[in-house]
């Protein structure tokens, strides 16, 4: 089955509905796109499909799960299917940076730096050291107050890429097909995973991950009878092997590692809204600032305000964008003209005469000025 929600601000389902995955208040499958009503006055910041069950996390901070519950991965407390939304209300109030569903499990990570398992637990997809399913949210104790870059599930393993100054892998669950990369034959713990050191991406599928590196070279383990490793055999692969017919390639659309960490002011104006979550982005523009999510609040230097407020208007973020122009209409003075237009007249000295009457110009005017209009 297929969610999908639009620039409209409506979340559509279509296929597979045996069990209520597509939200709509009934079962039986759908061969056109049909709107998921529950949502129509929400906005949608997460969504996450599993093999029969979704998820959907909303700007007011909550969390709804559908569809089906045989092993608890809608984390209501029970094992009740659920043909519409209900609120999983474990998260109710927080900020859920990401989240993924497996085949029939559930990694959530929140802004208190944990992330949270539930649902099946046969081969320790969970990361909770045990094989006991769970119907409601679990802390994987291992990853607390360690930043989390990414999350990625397959259909009964789990994978997280946590920075620890460097990129770290860590897996858990089914390690049957060498899916994992580890030696620890399904971990029920998270195991640090052996991958190439230059890791770009990671995603994981039904049995196998692929893997991309910053030099662009891309790798795939785990189950391999259908050629899926692109390997050139059907043989399963228990390390990171490259598939070499890509070696001079640029390869998209794997699941892109955010580690805040990395993110430097001007690679967040190539941030596409689809690509990265909203949260994650005022993560990042946040950390620009250090650990303290407020400090941009007081940042004065207009040009980066302004980045900012590009940025935060393209993803509509209206309240941020409010509190920027605040900070620009502050920042905005004669002296940081005055830098600015140096700048310039520096890159480009032939403009000089004209940059000189420039900055007279908006000098004079720069108090009655609109923000539209200094930007």
């Amino acid at each position: 089955y297929t969610m999908i929600y639009t620039n409209e601000k409506k979340l559509y389902g279509f296929g597979y509905n045996g069990y209520g995955e597509l939200g709509i208040g009934r079962t039986g499958n759908q061969c056109s796109p049909v709107e998921v009503t529950f949502f129509s006055s929400m906005e949608v910041l997460l969504l996450s499909c599993g093999y029969y069950h979704t998820l959907v996390h909303t700007s007011d901070h909550q969390l709804y799960s559908f569809g089906y519950n045989g092993y608890g991965q809608l984390g209501i407390g029970n094992l009740t299917q659920q043909l519409s939304p209900v609120k999983v209300t474990y998260f109710s109030n927080k900020k859920i940076l990401s989240l993924r569903c497996g085949c029939y499990h559930t990694l959530v990570h929140t802004d208190e730096v944990r992330i949270y398992s539930f649902g099946n637990n046969g081969n320790g997809e969970l990361g909770i050291g045990n094989k006991t399913n769970v119907n409601n949210p679990v802390e994987i104790e291992f990853f607390r107050s360690k930043k989390i870059s990414s999350i990625t599930c397959g259909y009964n393993h789990s994978i997280v890429i946590v920075d620890e100054g460097n990129i770290s892998v860590y897996g858990f669950g089914n390690n049957g097909n060498g899916e994992l990369g580890t030696d620890i034959s399904n971990p029920t713990l998270p195991s640090k995973m052996k991958i190439p050191n230059n890791l770009s991406s990671i995603s994981c599928f039904a049995h196998h991950t692929m893997i991309q590196t910053e030099d662009k070279k891309l790798f795939g383990m785990g189950h391999n009878v259908h050629g899926q490793l692109g390997i050139g055999n059907t043989s399963n692969q228990s390390i990171a092997t490259e598939i070499s017919f890509f070696s001079n390639e640029t390869i998209y659309n794997l699941d892109p590692i955010k580690s805040i960490s990395k993110i430097s002011h001007p690679y967040l104006l190539e941030i596409s809204s689809l690509e990265y979550p909203k949260e994650i982005v005022i993560e990042a523009i946040c950390h620009i600032y250090g650990d303290d999510s407020s400090k941009w609040i007081s940042e004065t230097d207009p040009i980066k305000l302004l980045n900012i407020r590009k940025l935060s208007r393209e993803l509509k973020l209206d309240s941020l964008v409010a509190q920027v122009d605040q900070r620009i209409v502050k920042s905005f003075n004669k002296n940081a003209i005055a830098s600015l237009i140096k700048e310039i007249e520096d890159k480009y000295p032939e403009f000089k005469d004209l940059l000189s009457w420039t900055t007279t110009f908006l000098a004079n005017s720069i108090q009655e000025m609109t923000v539209e209009e200094i930007e």
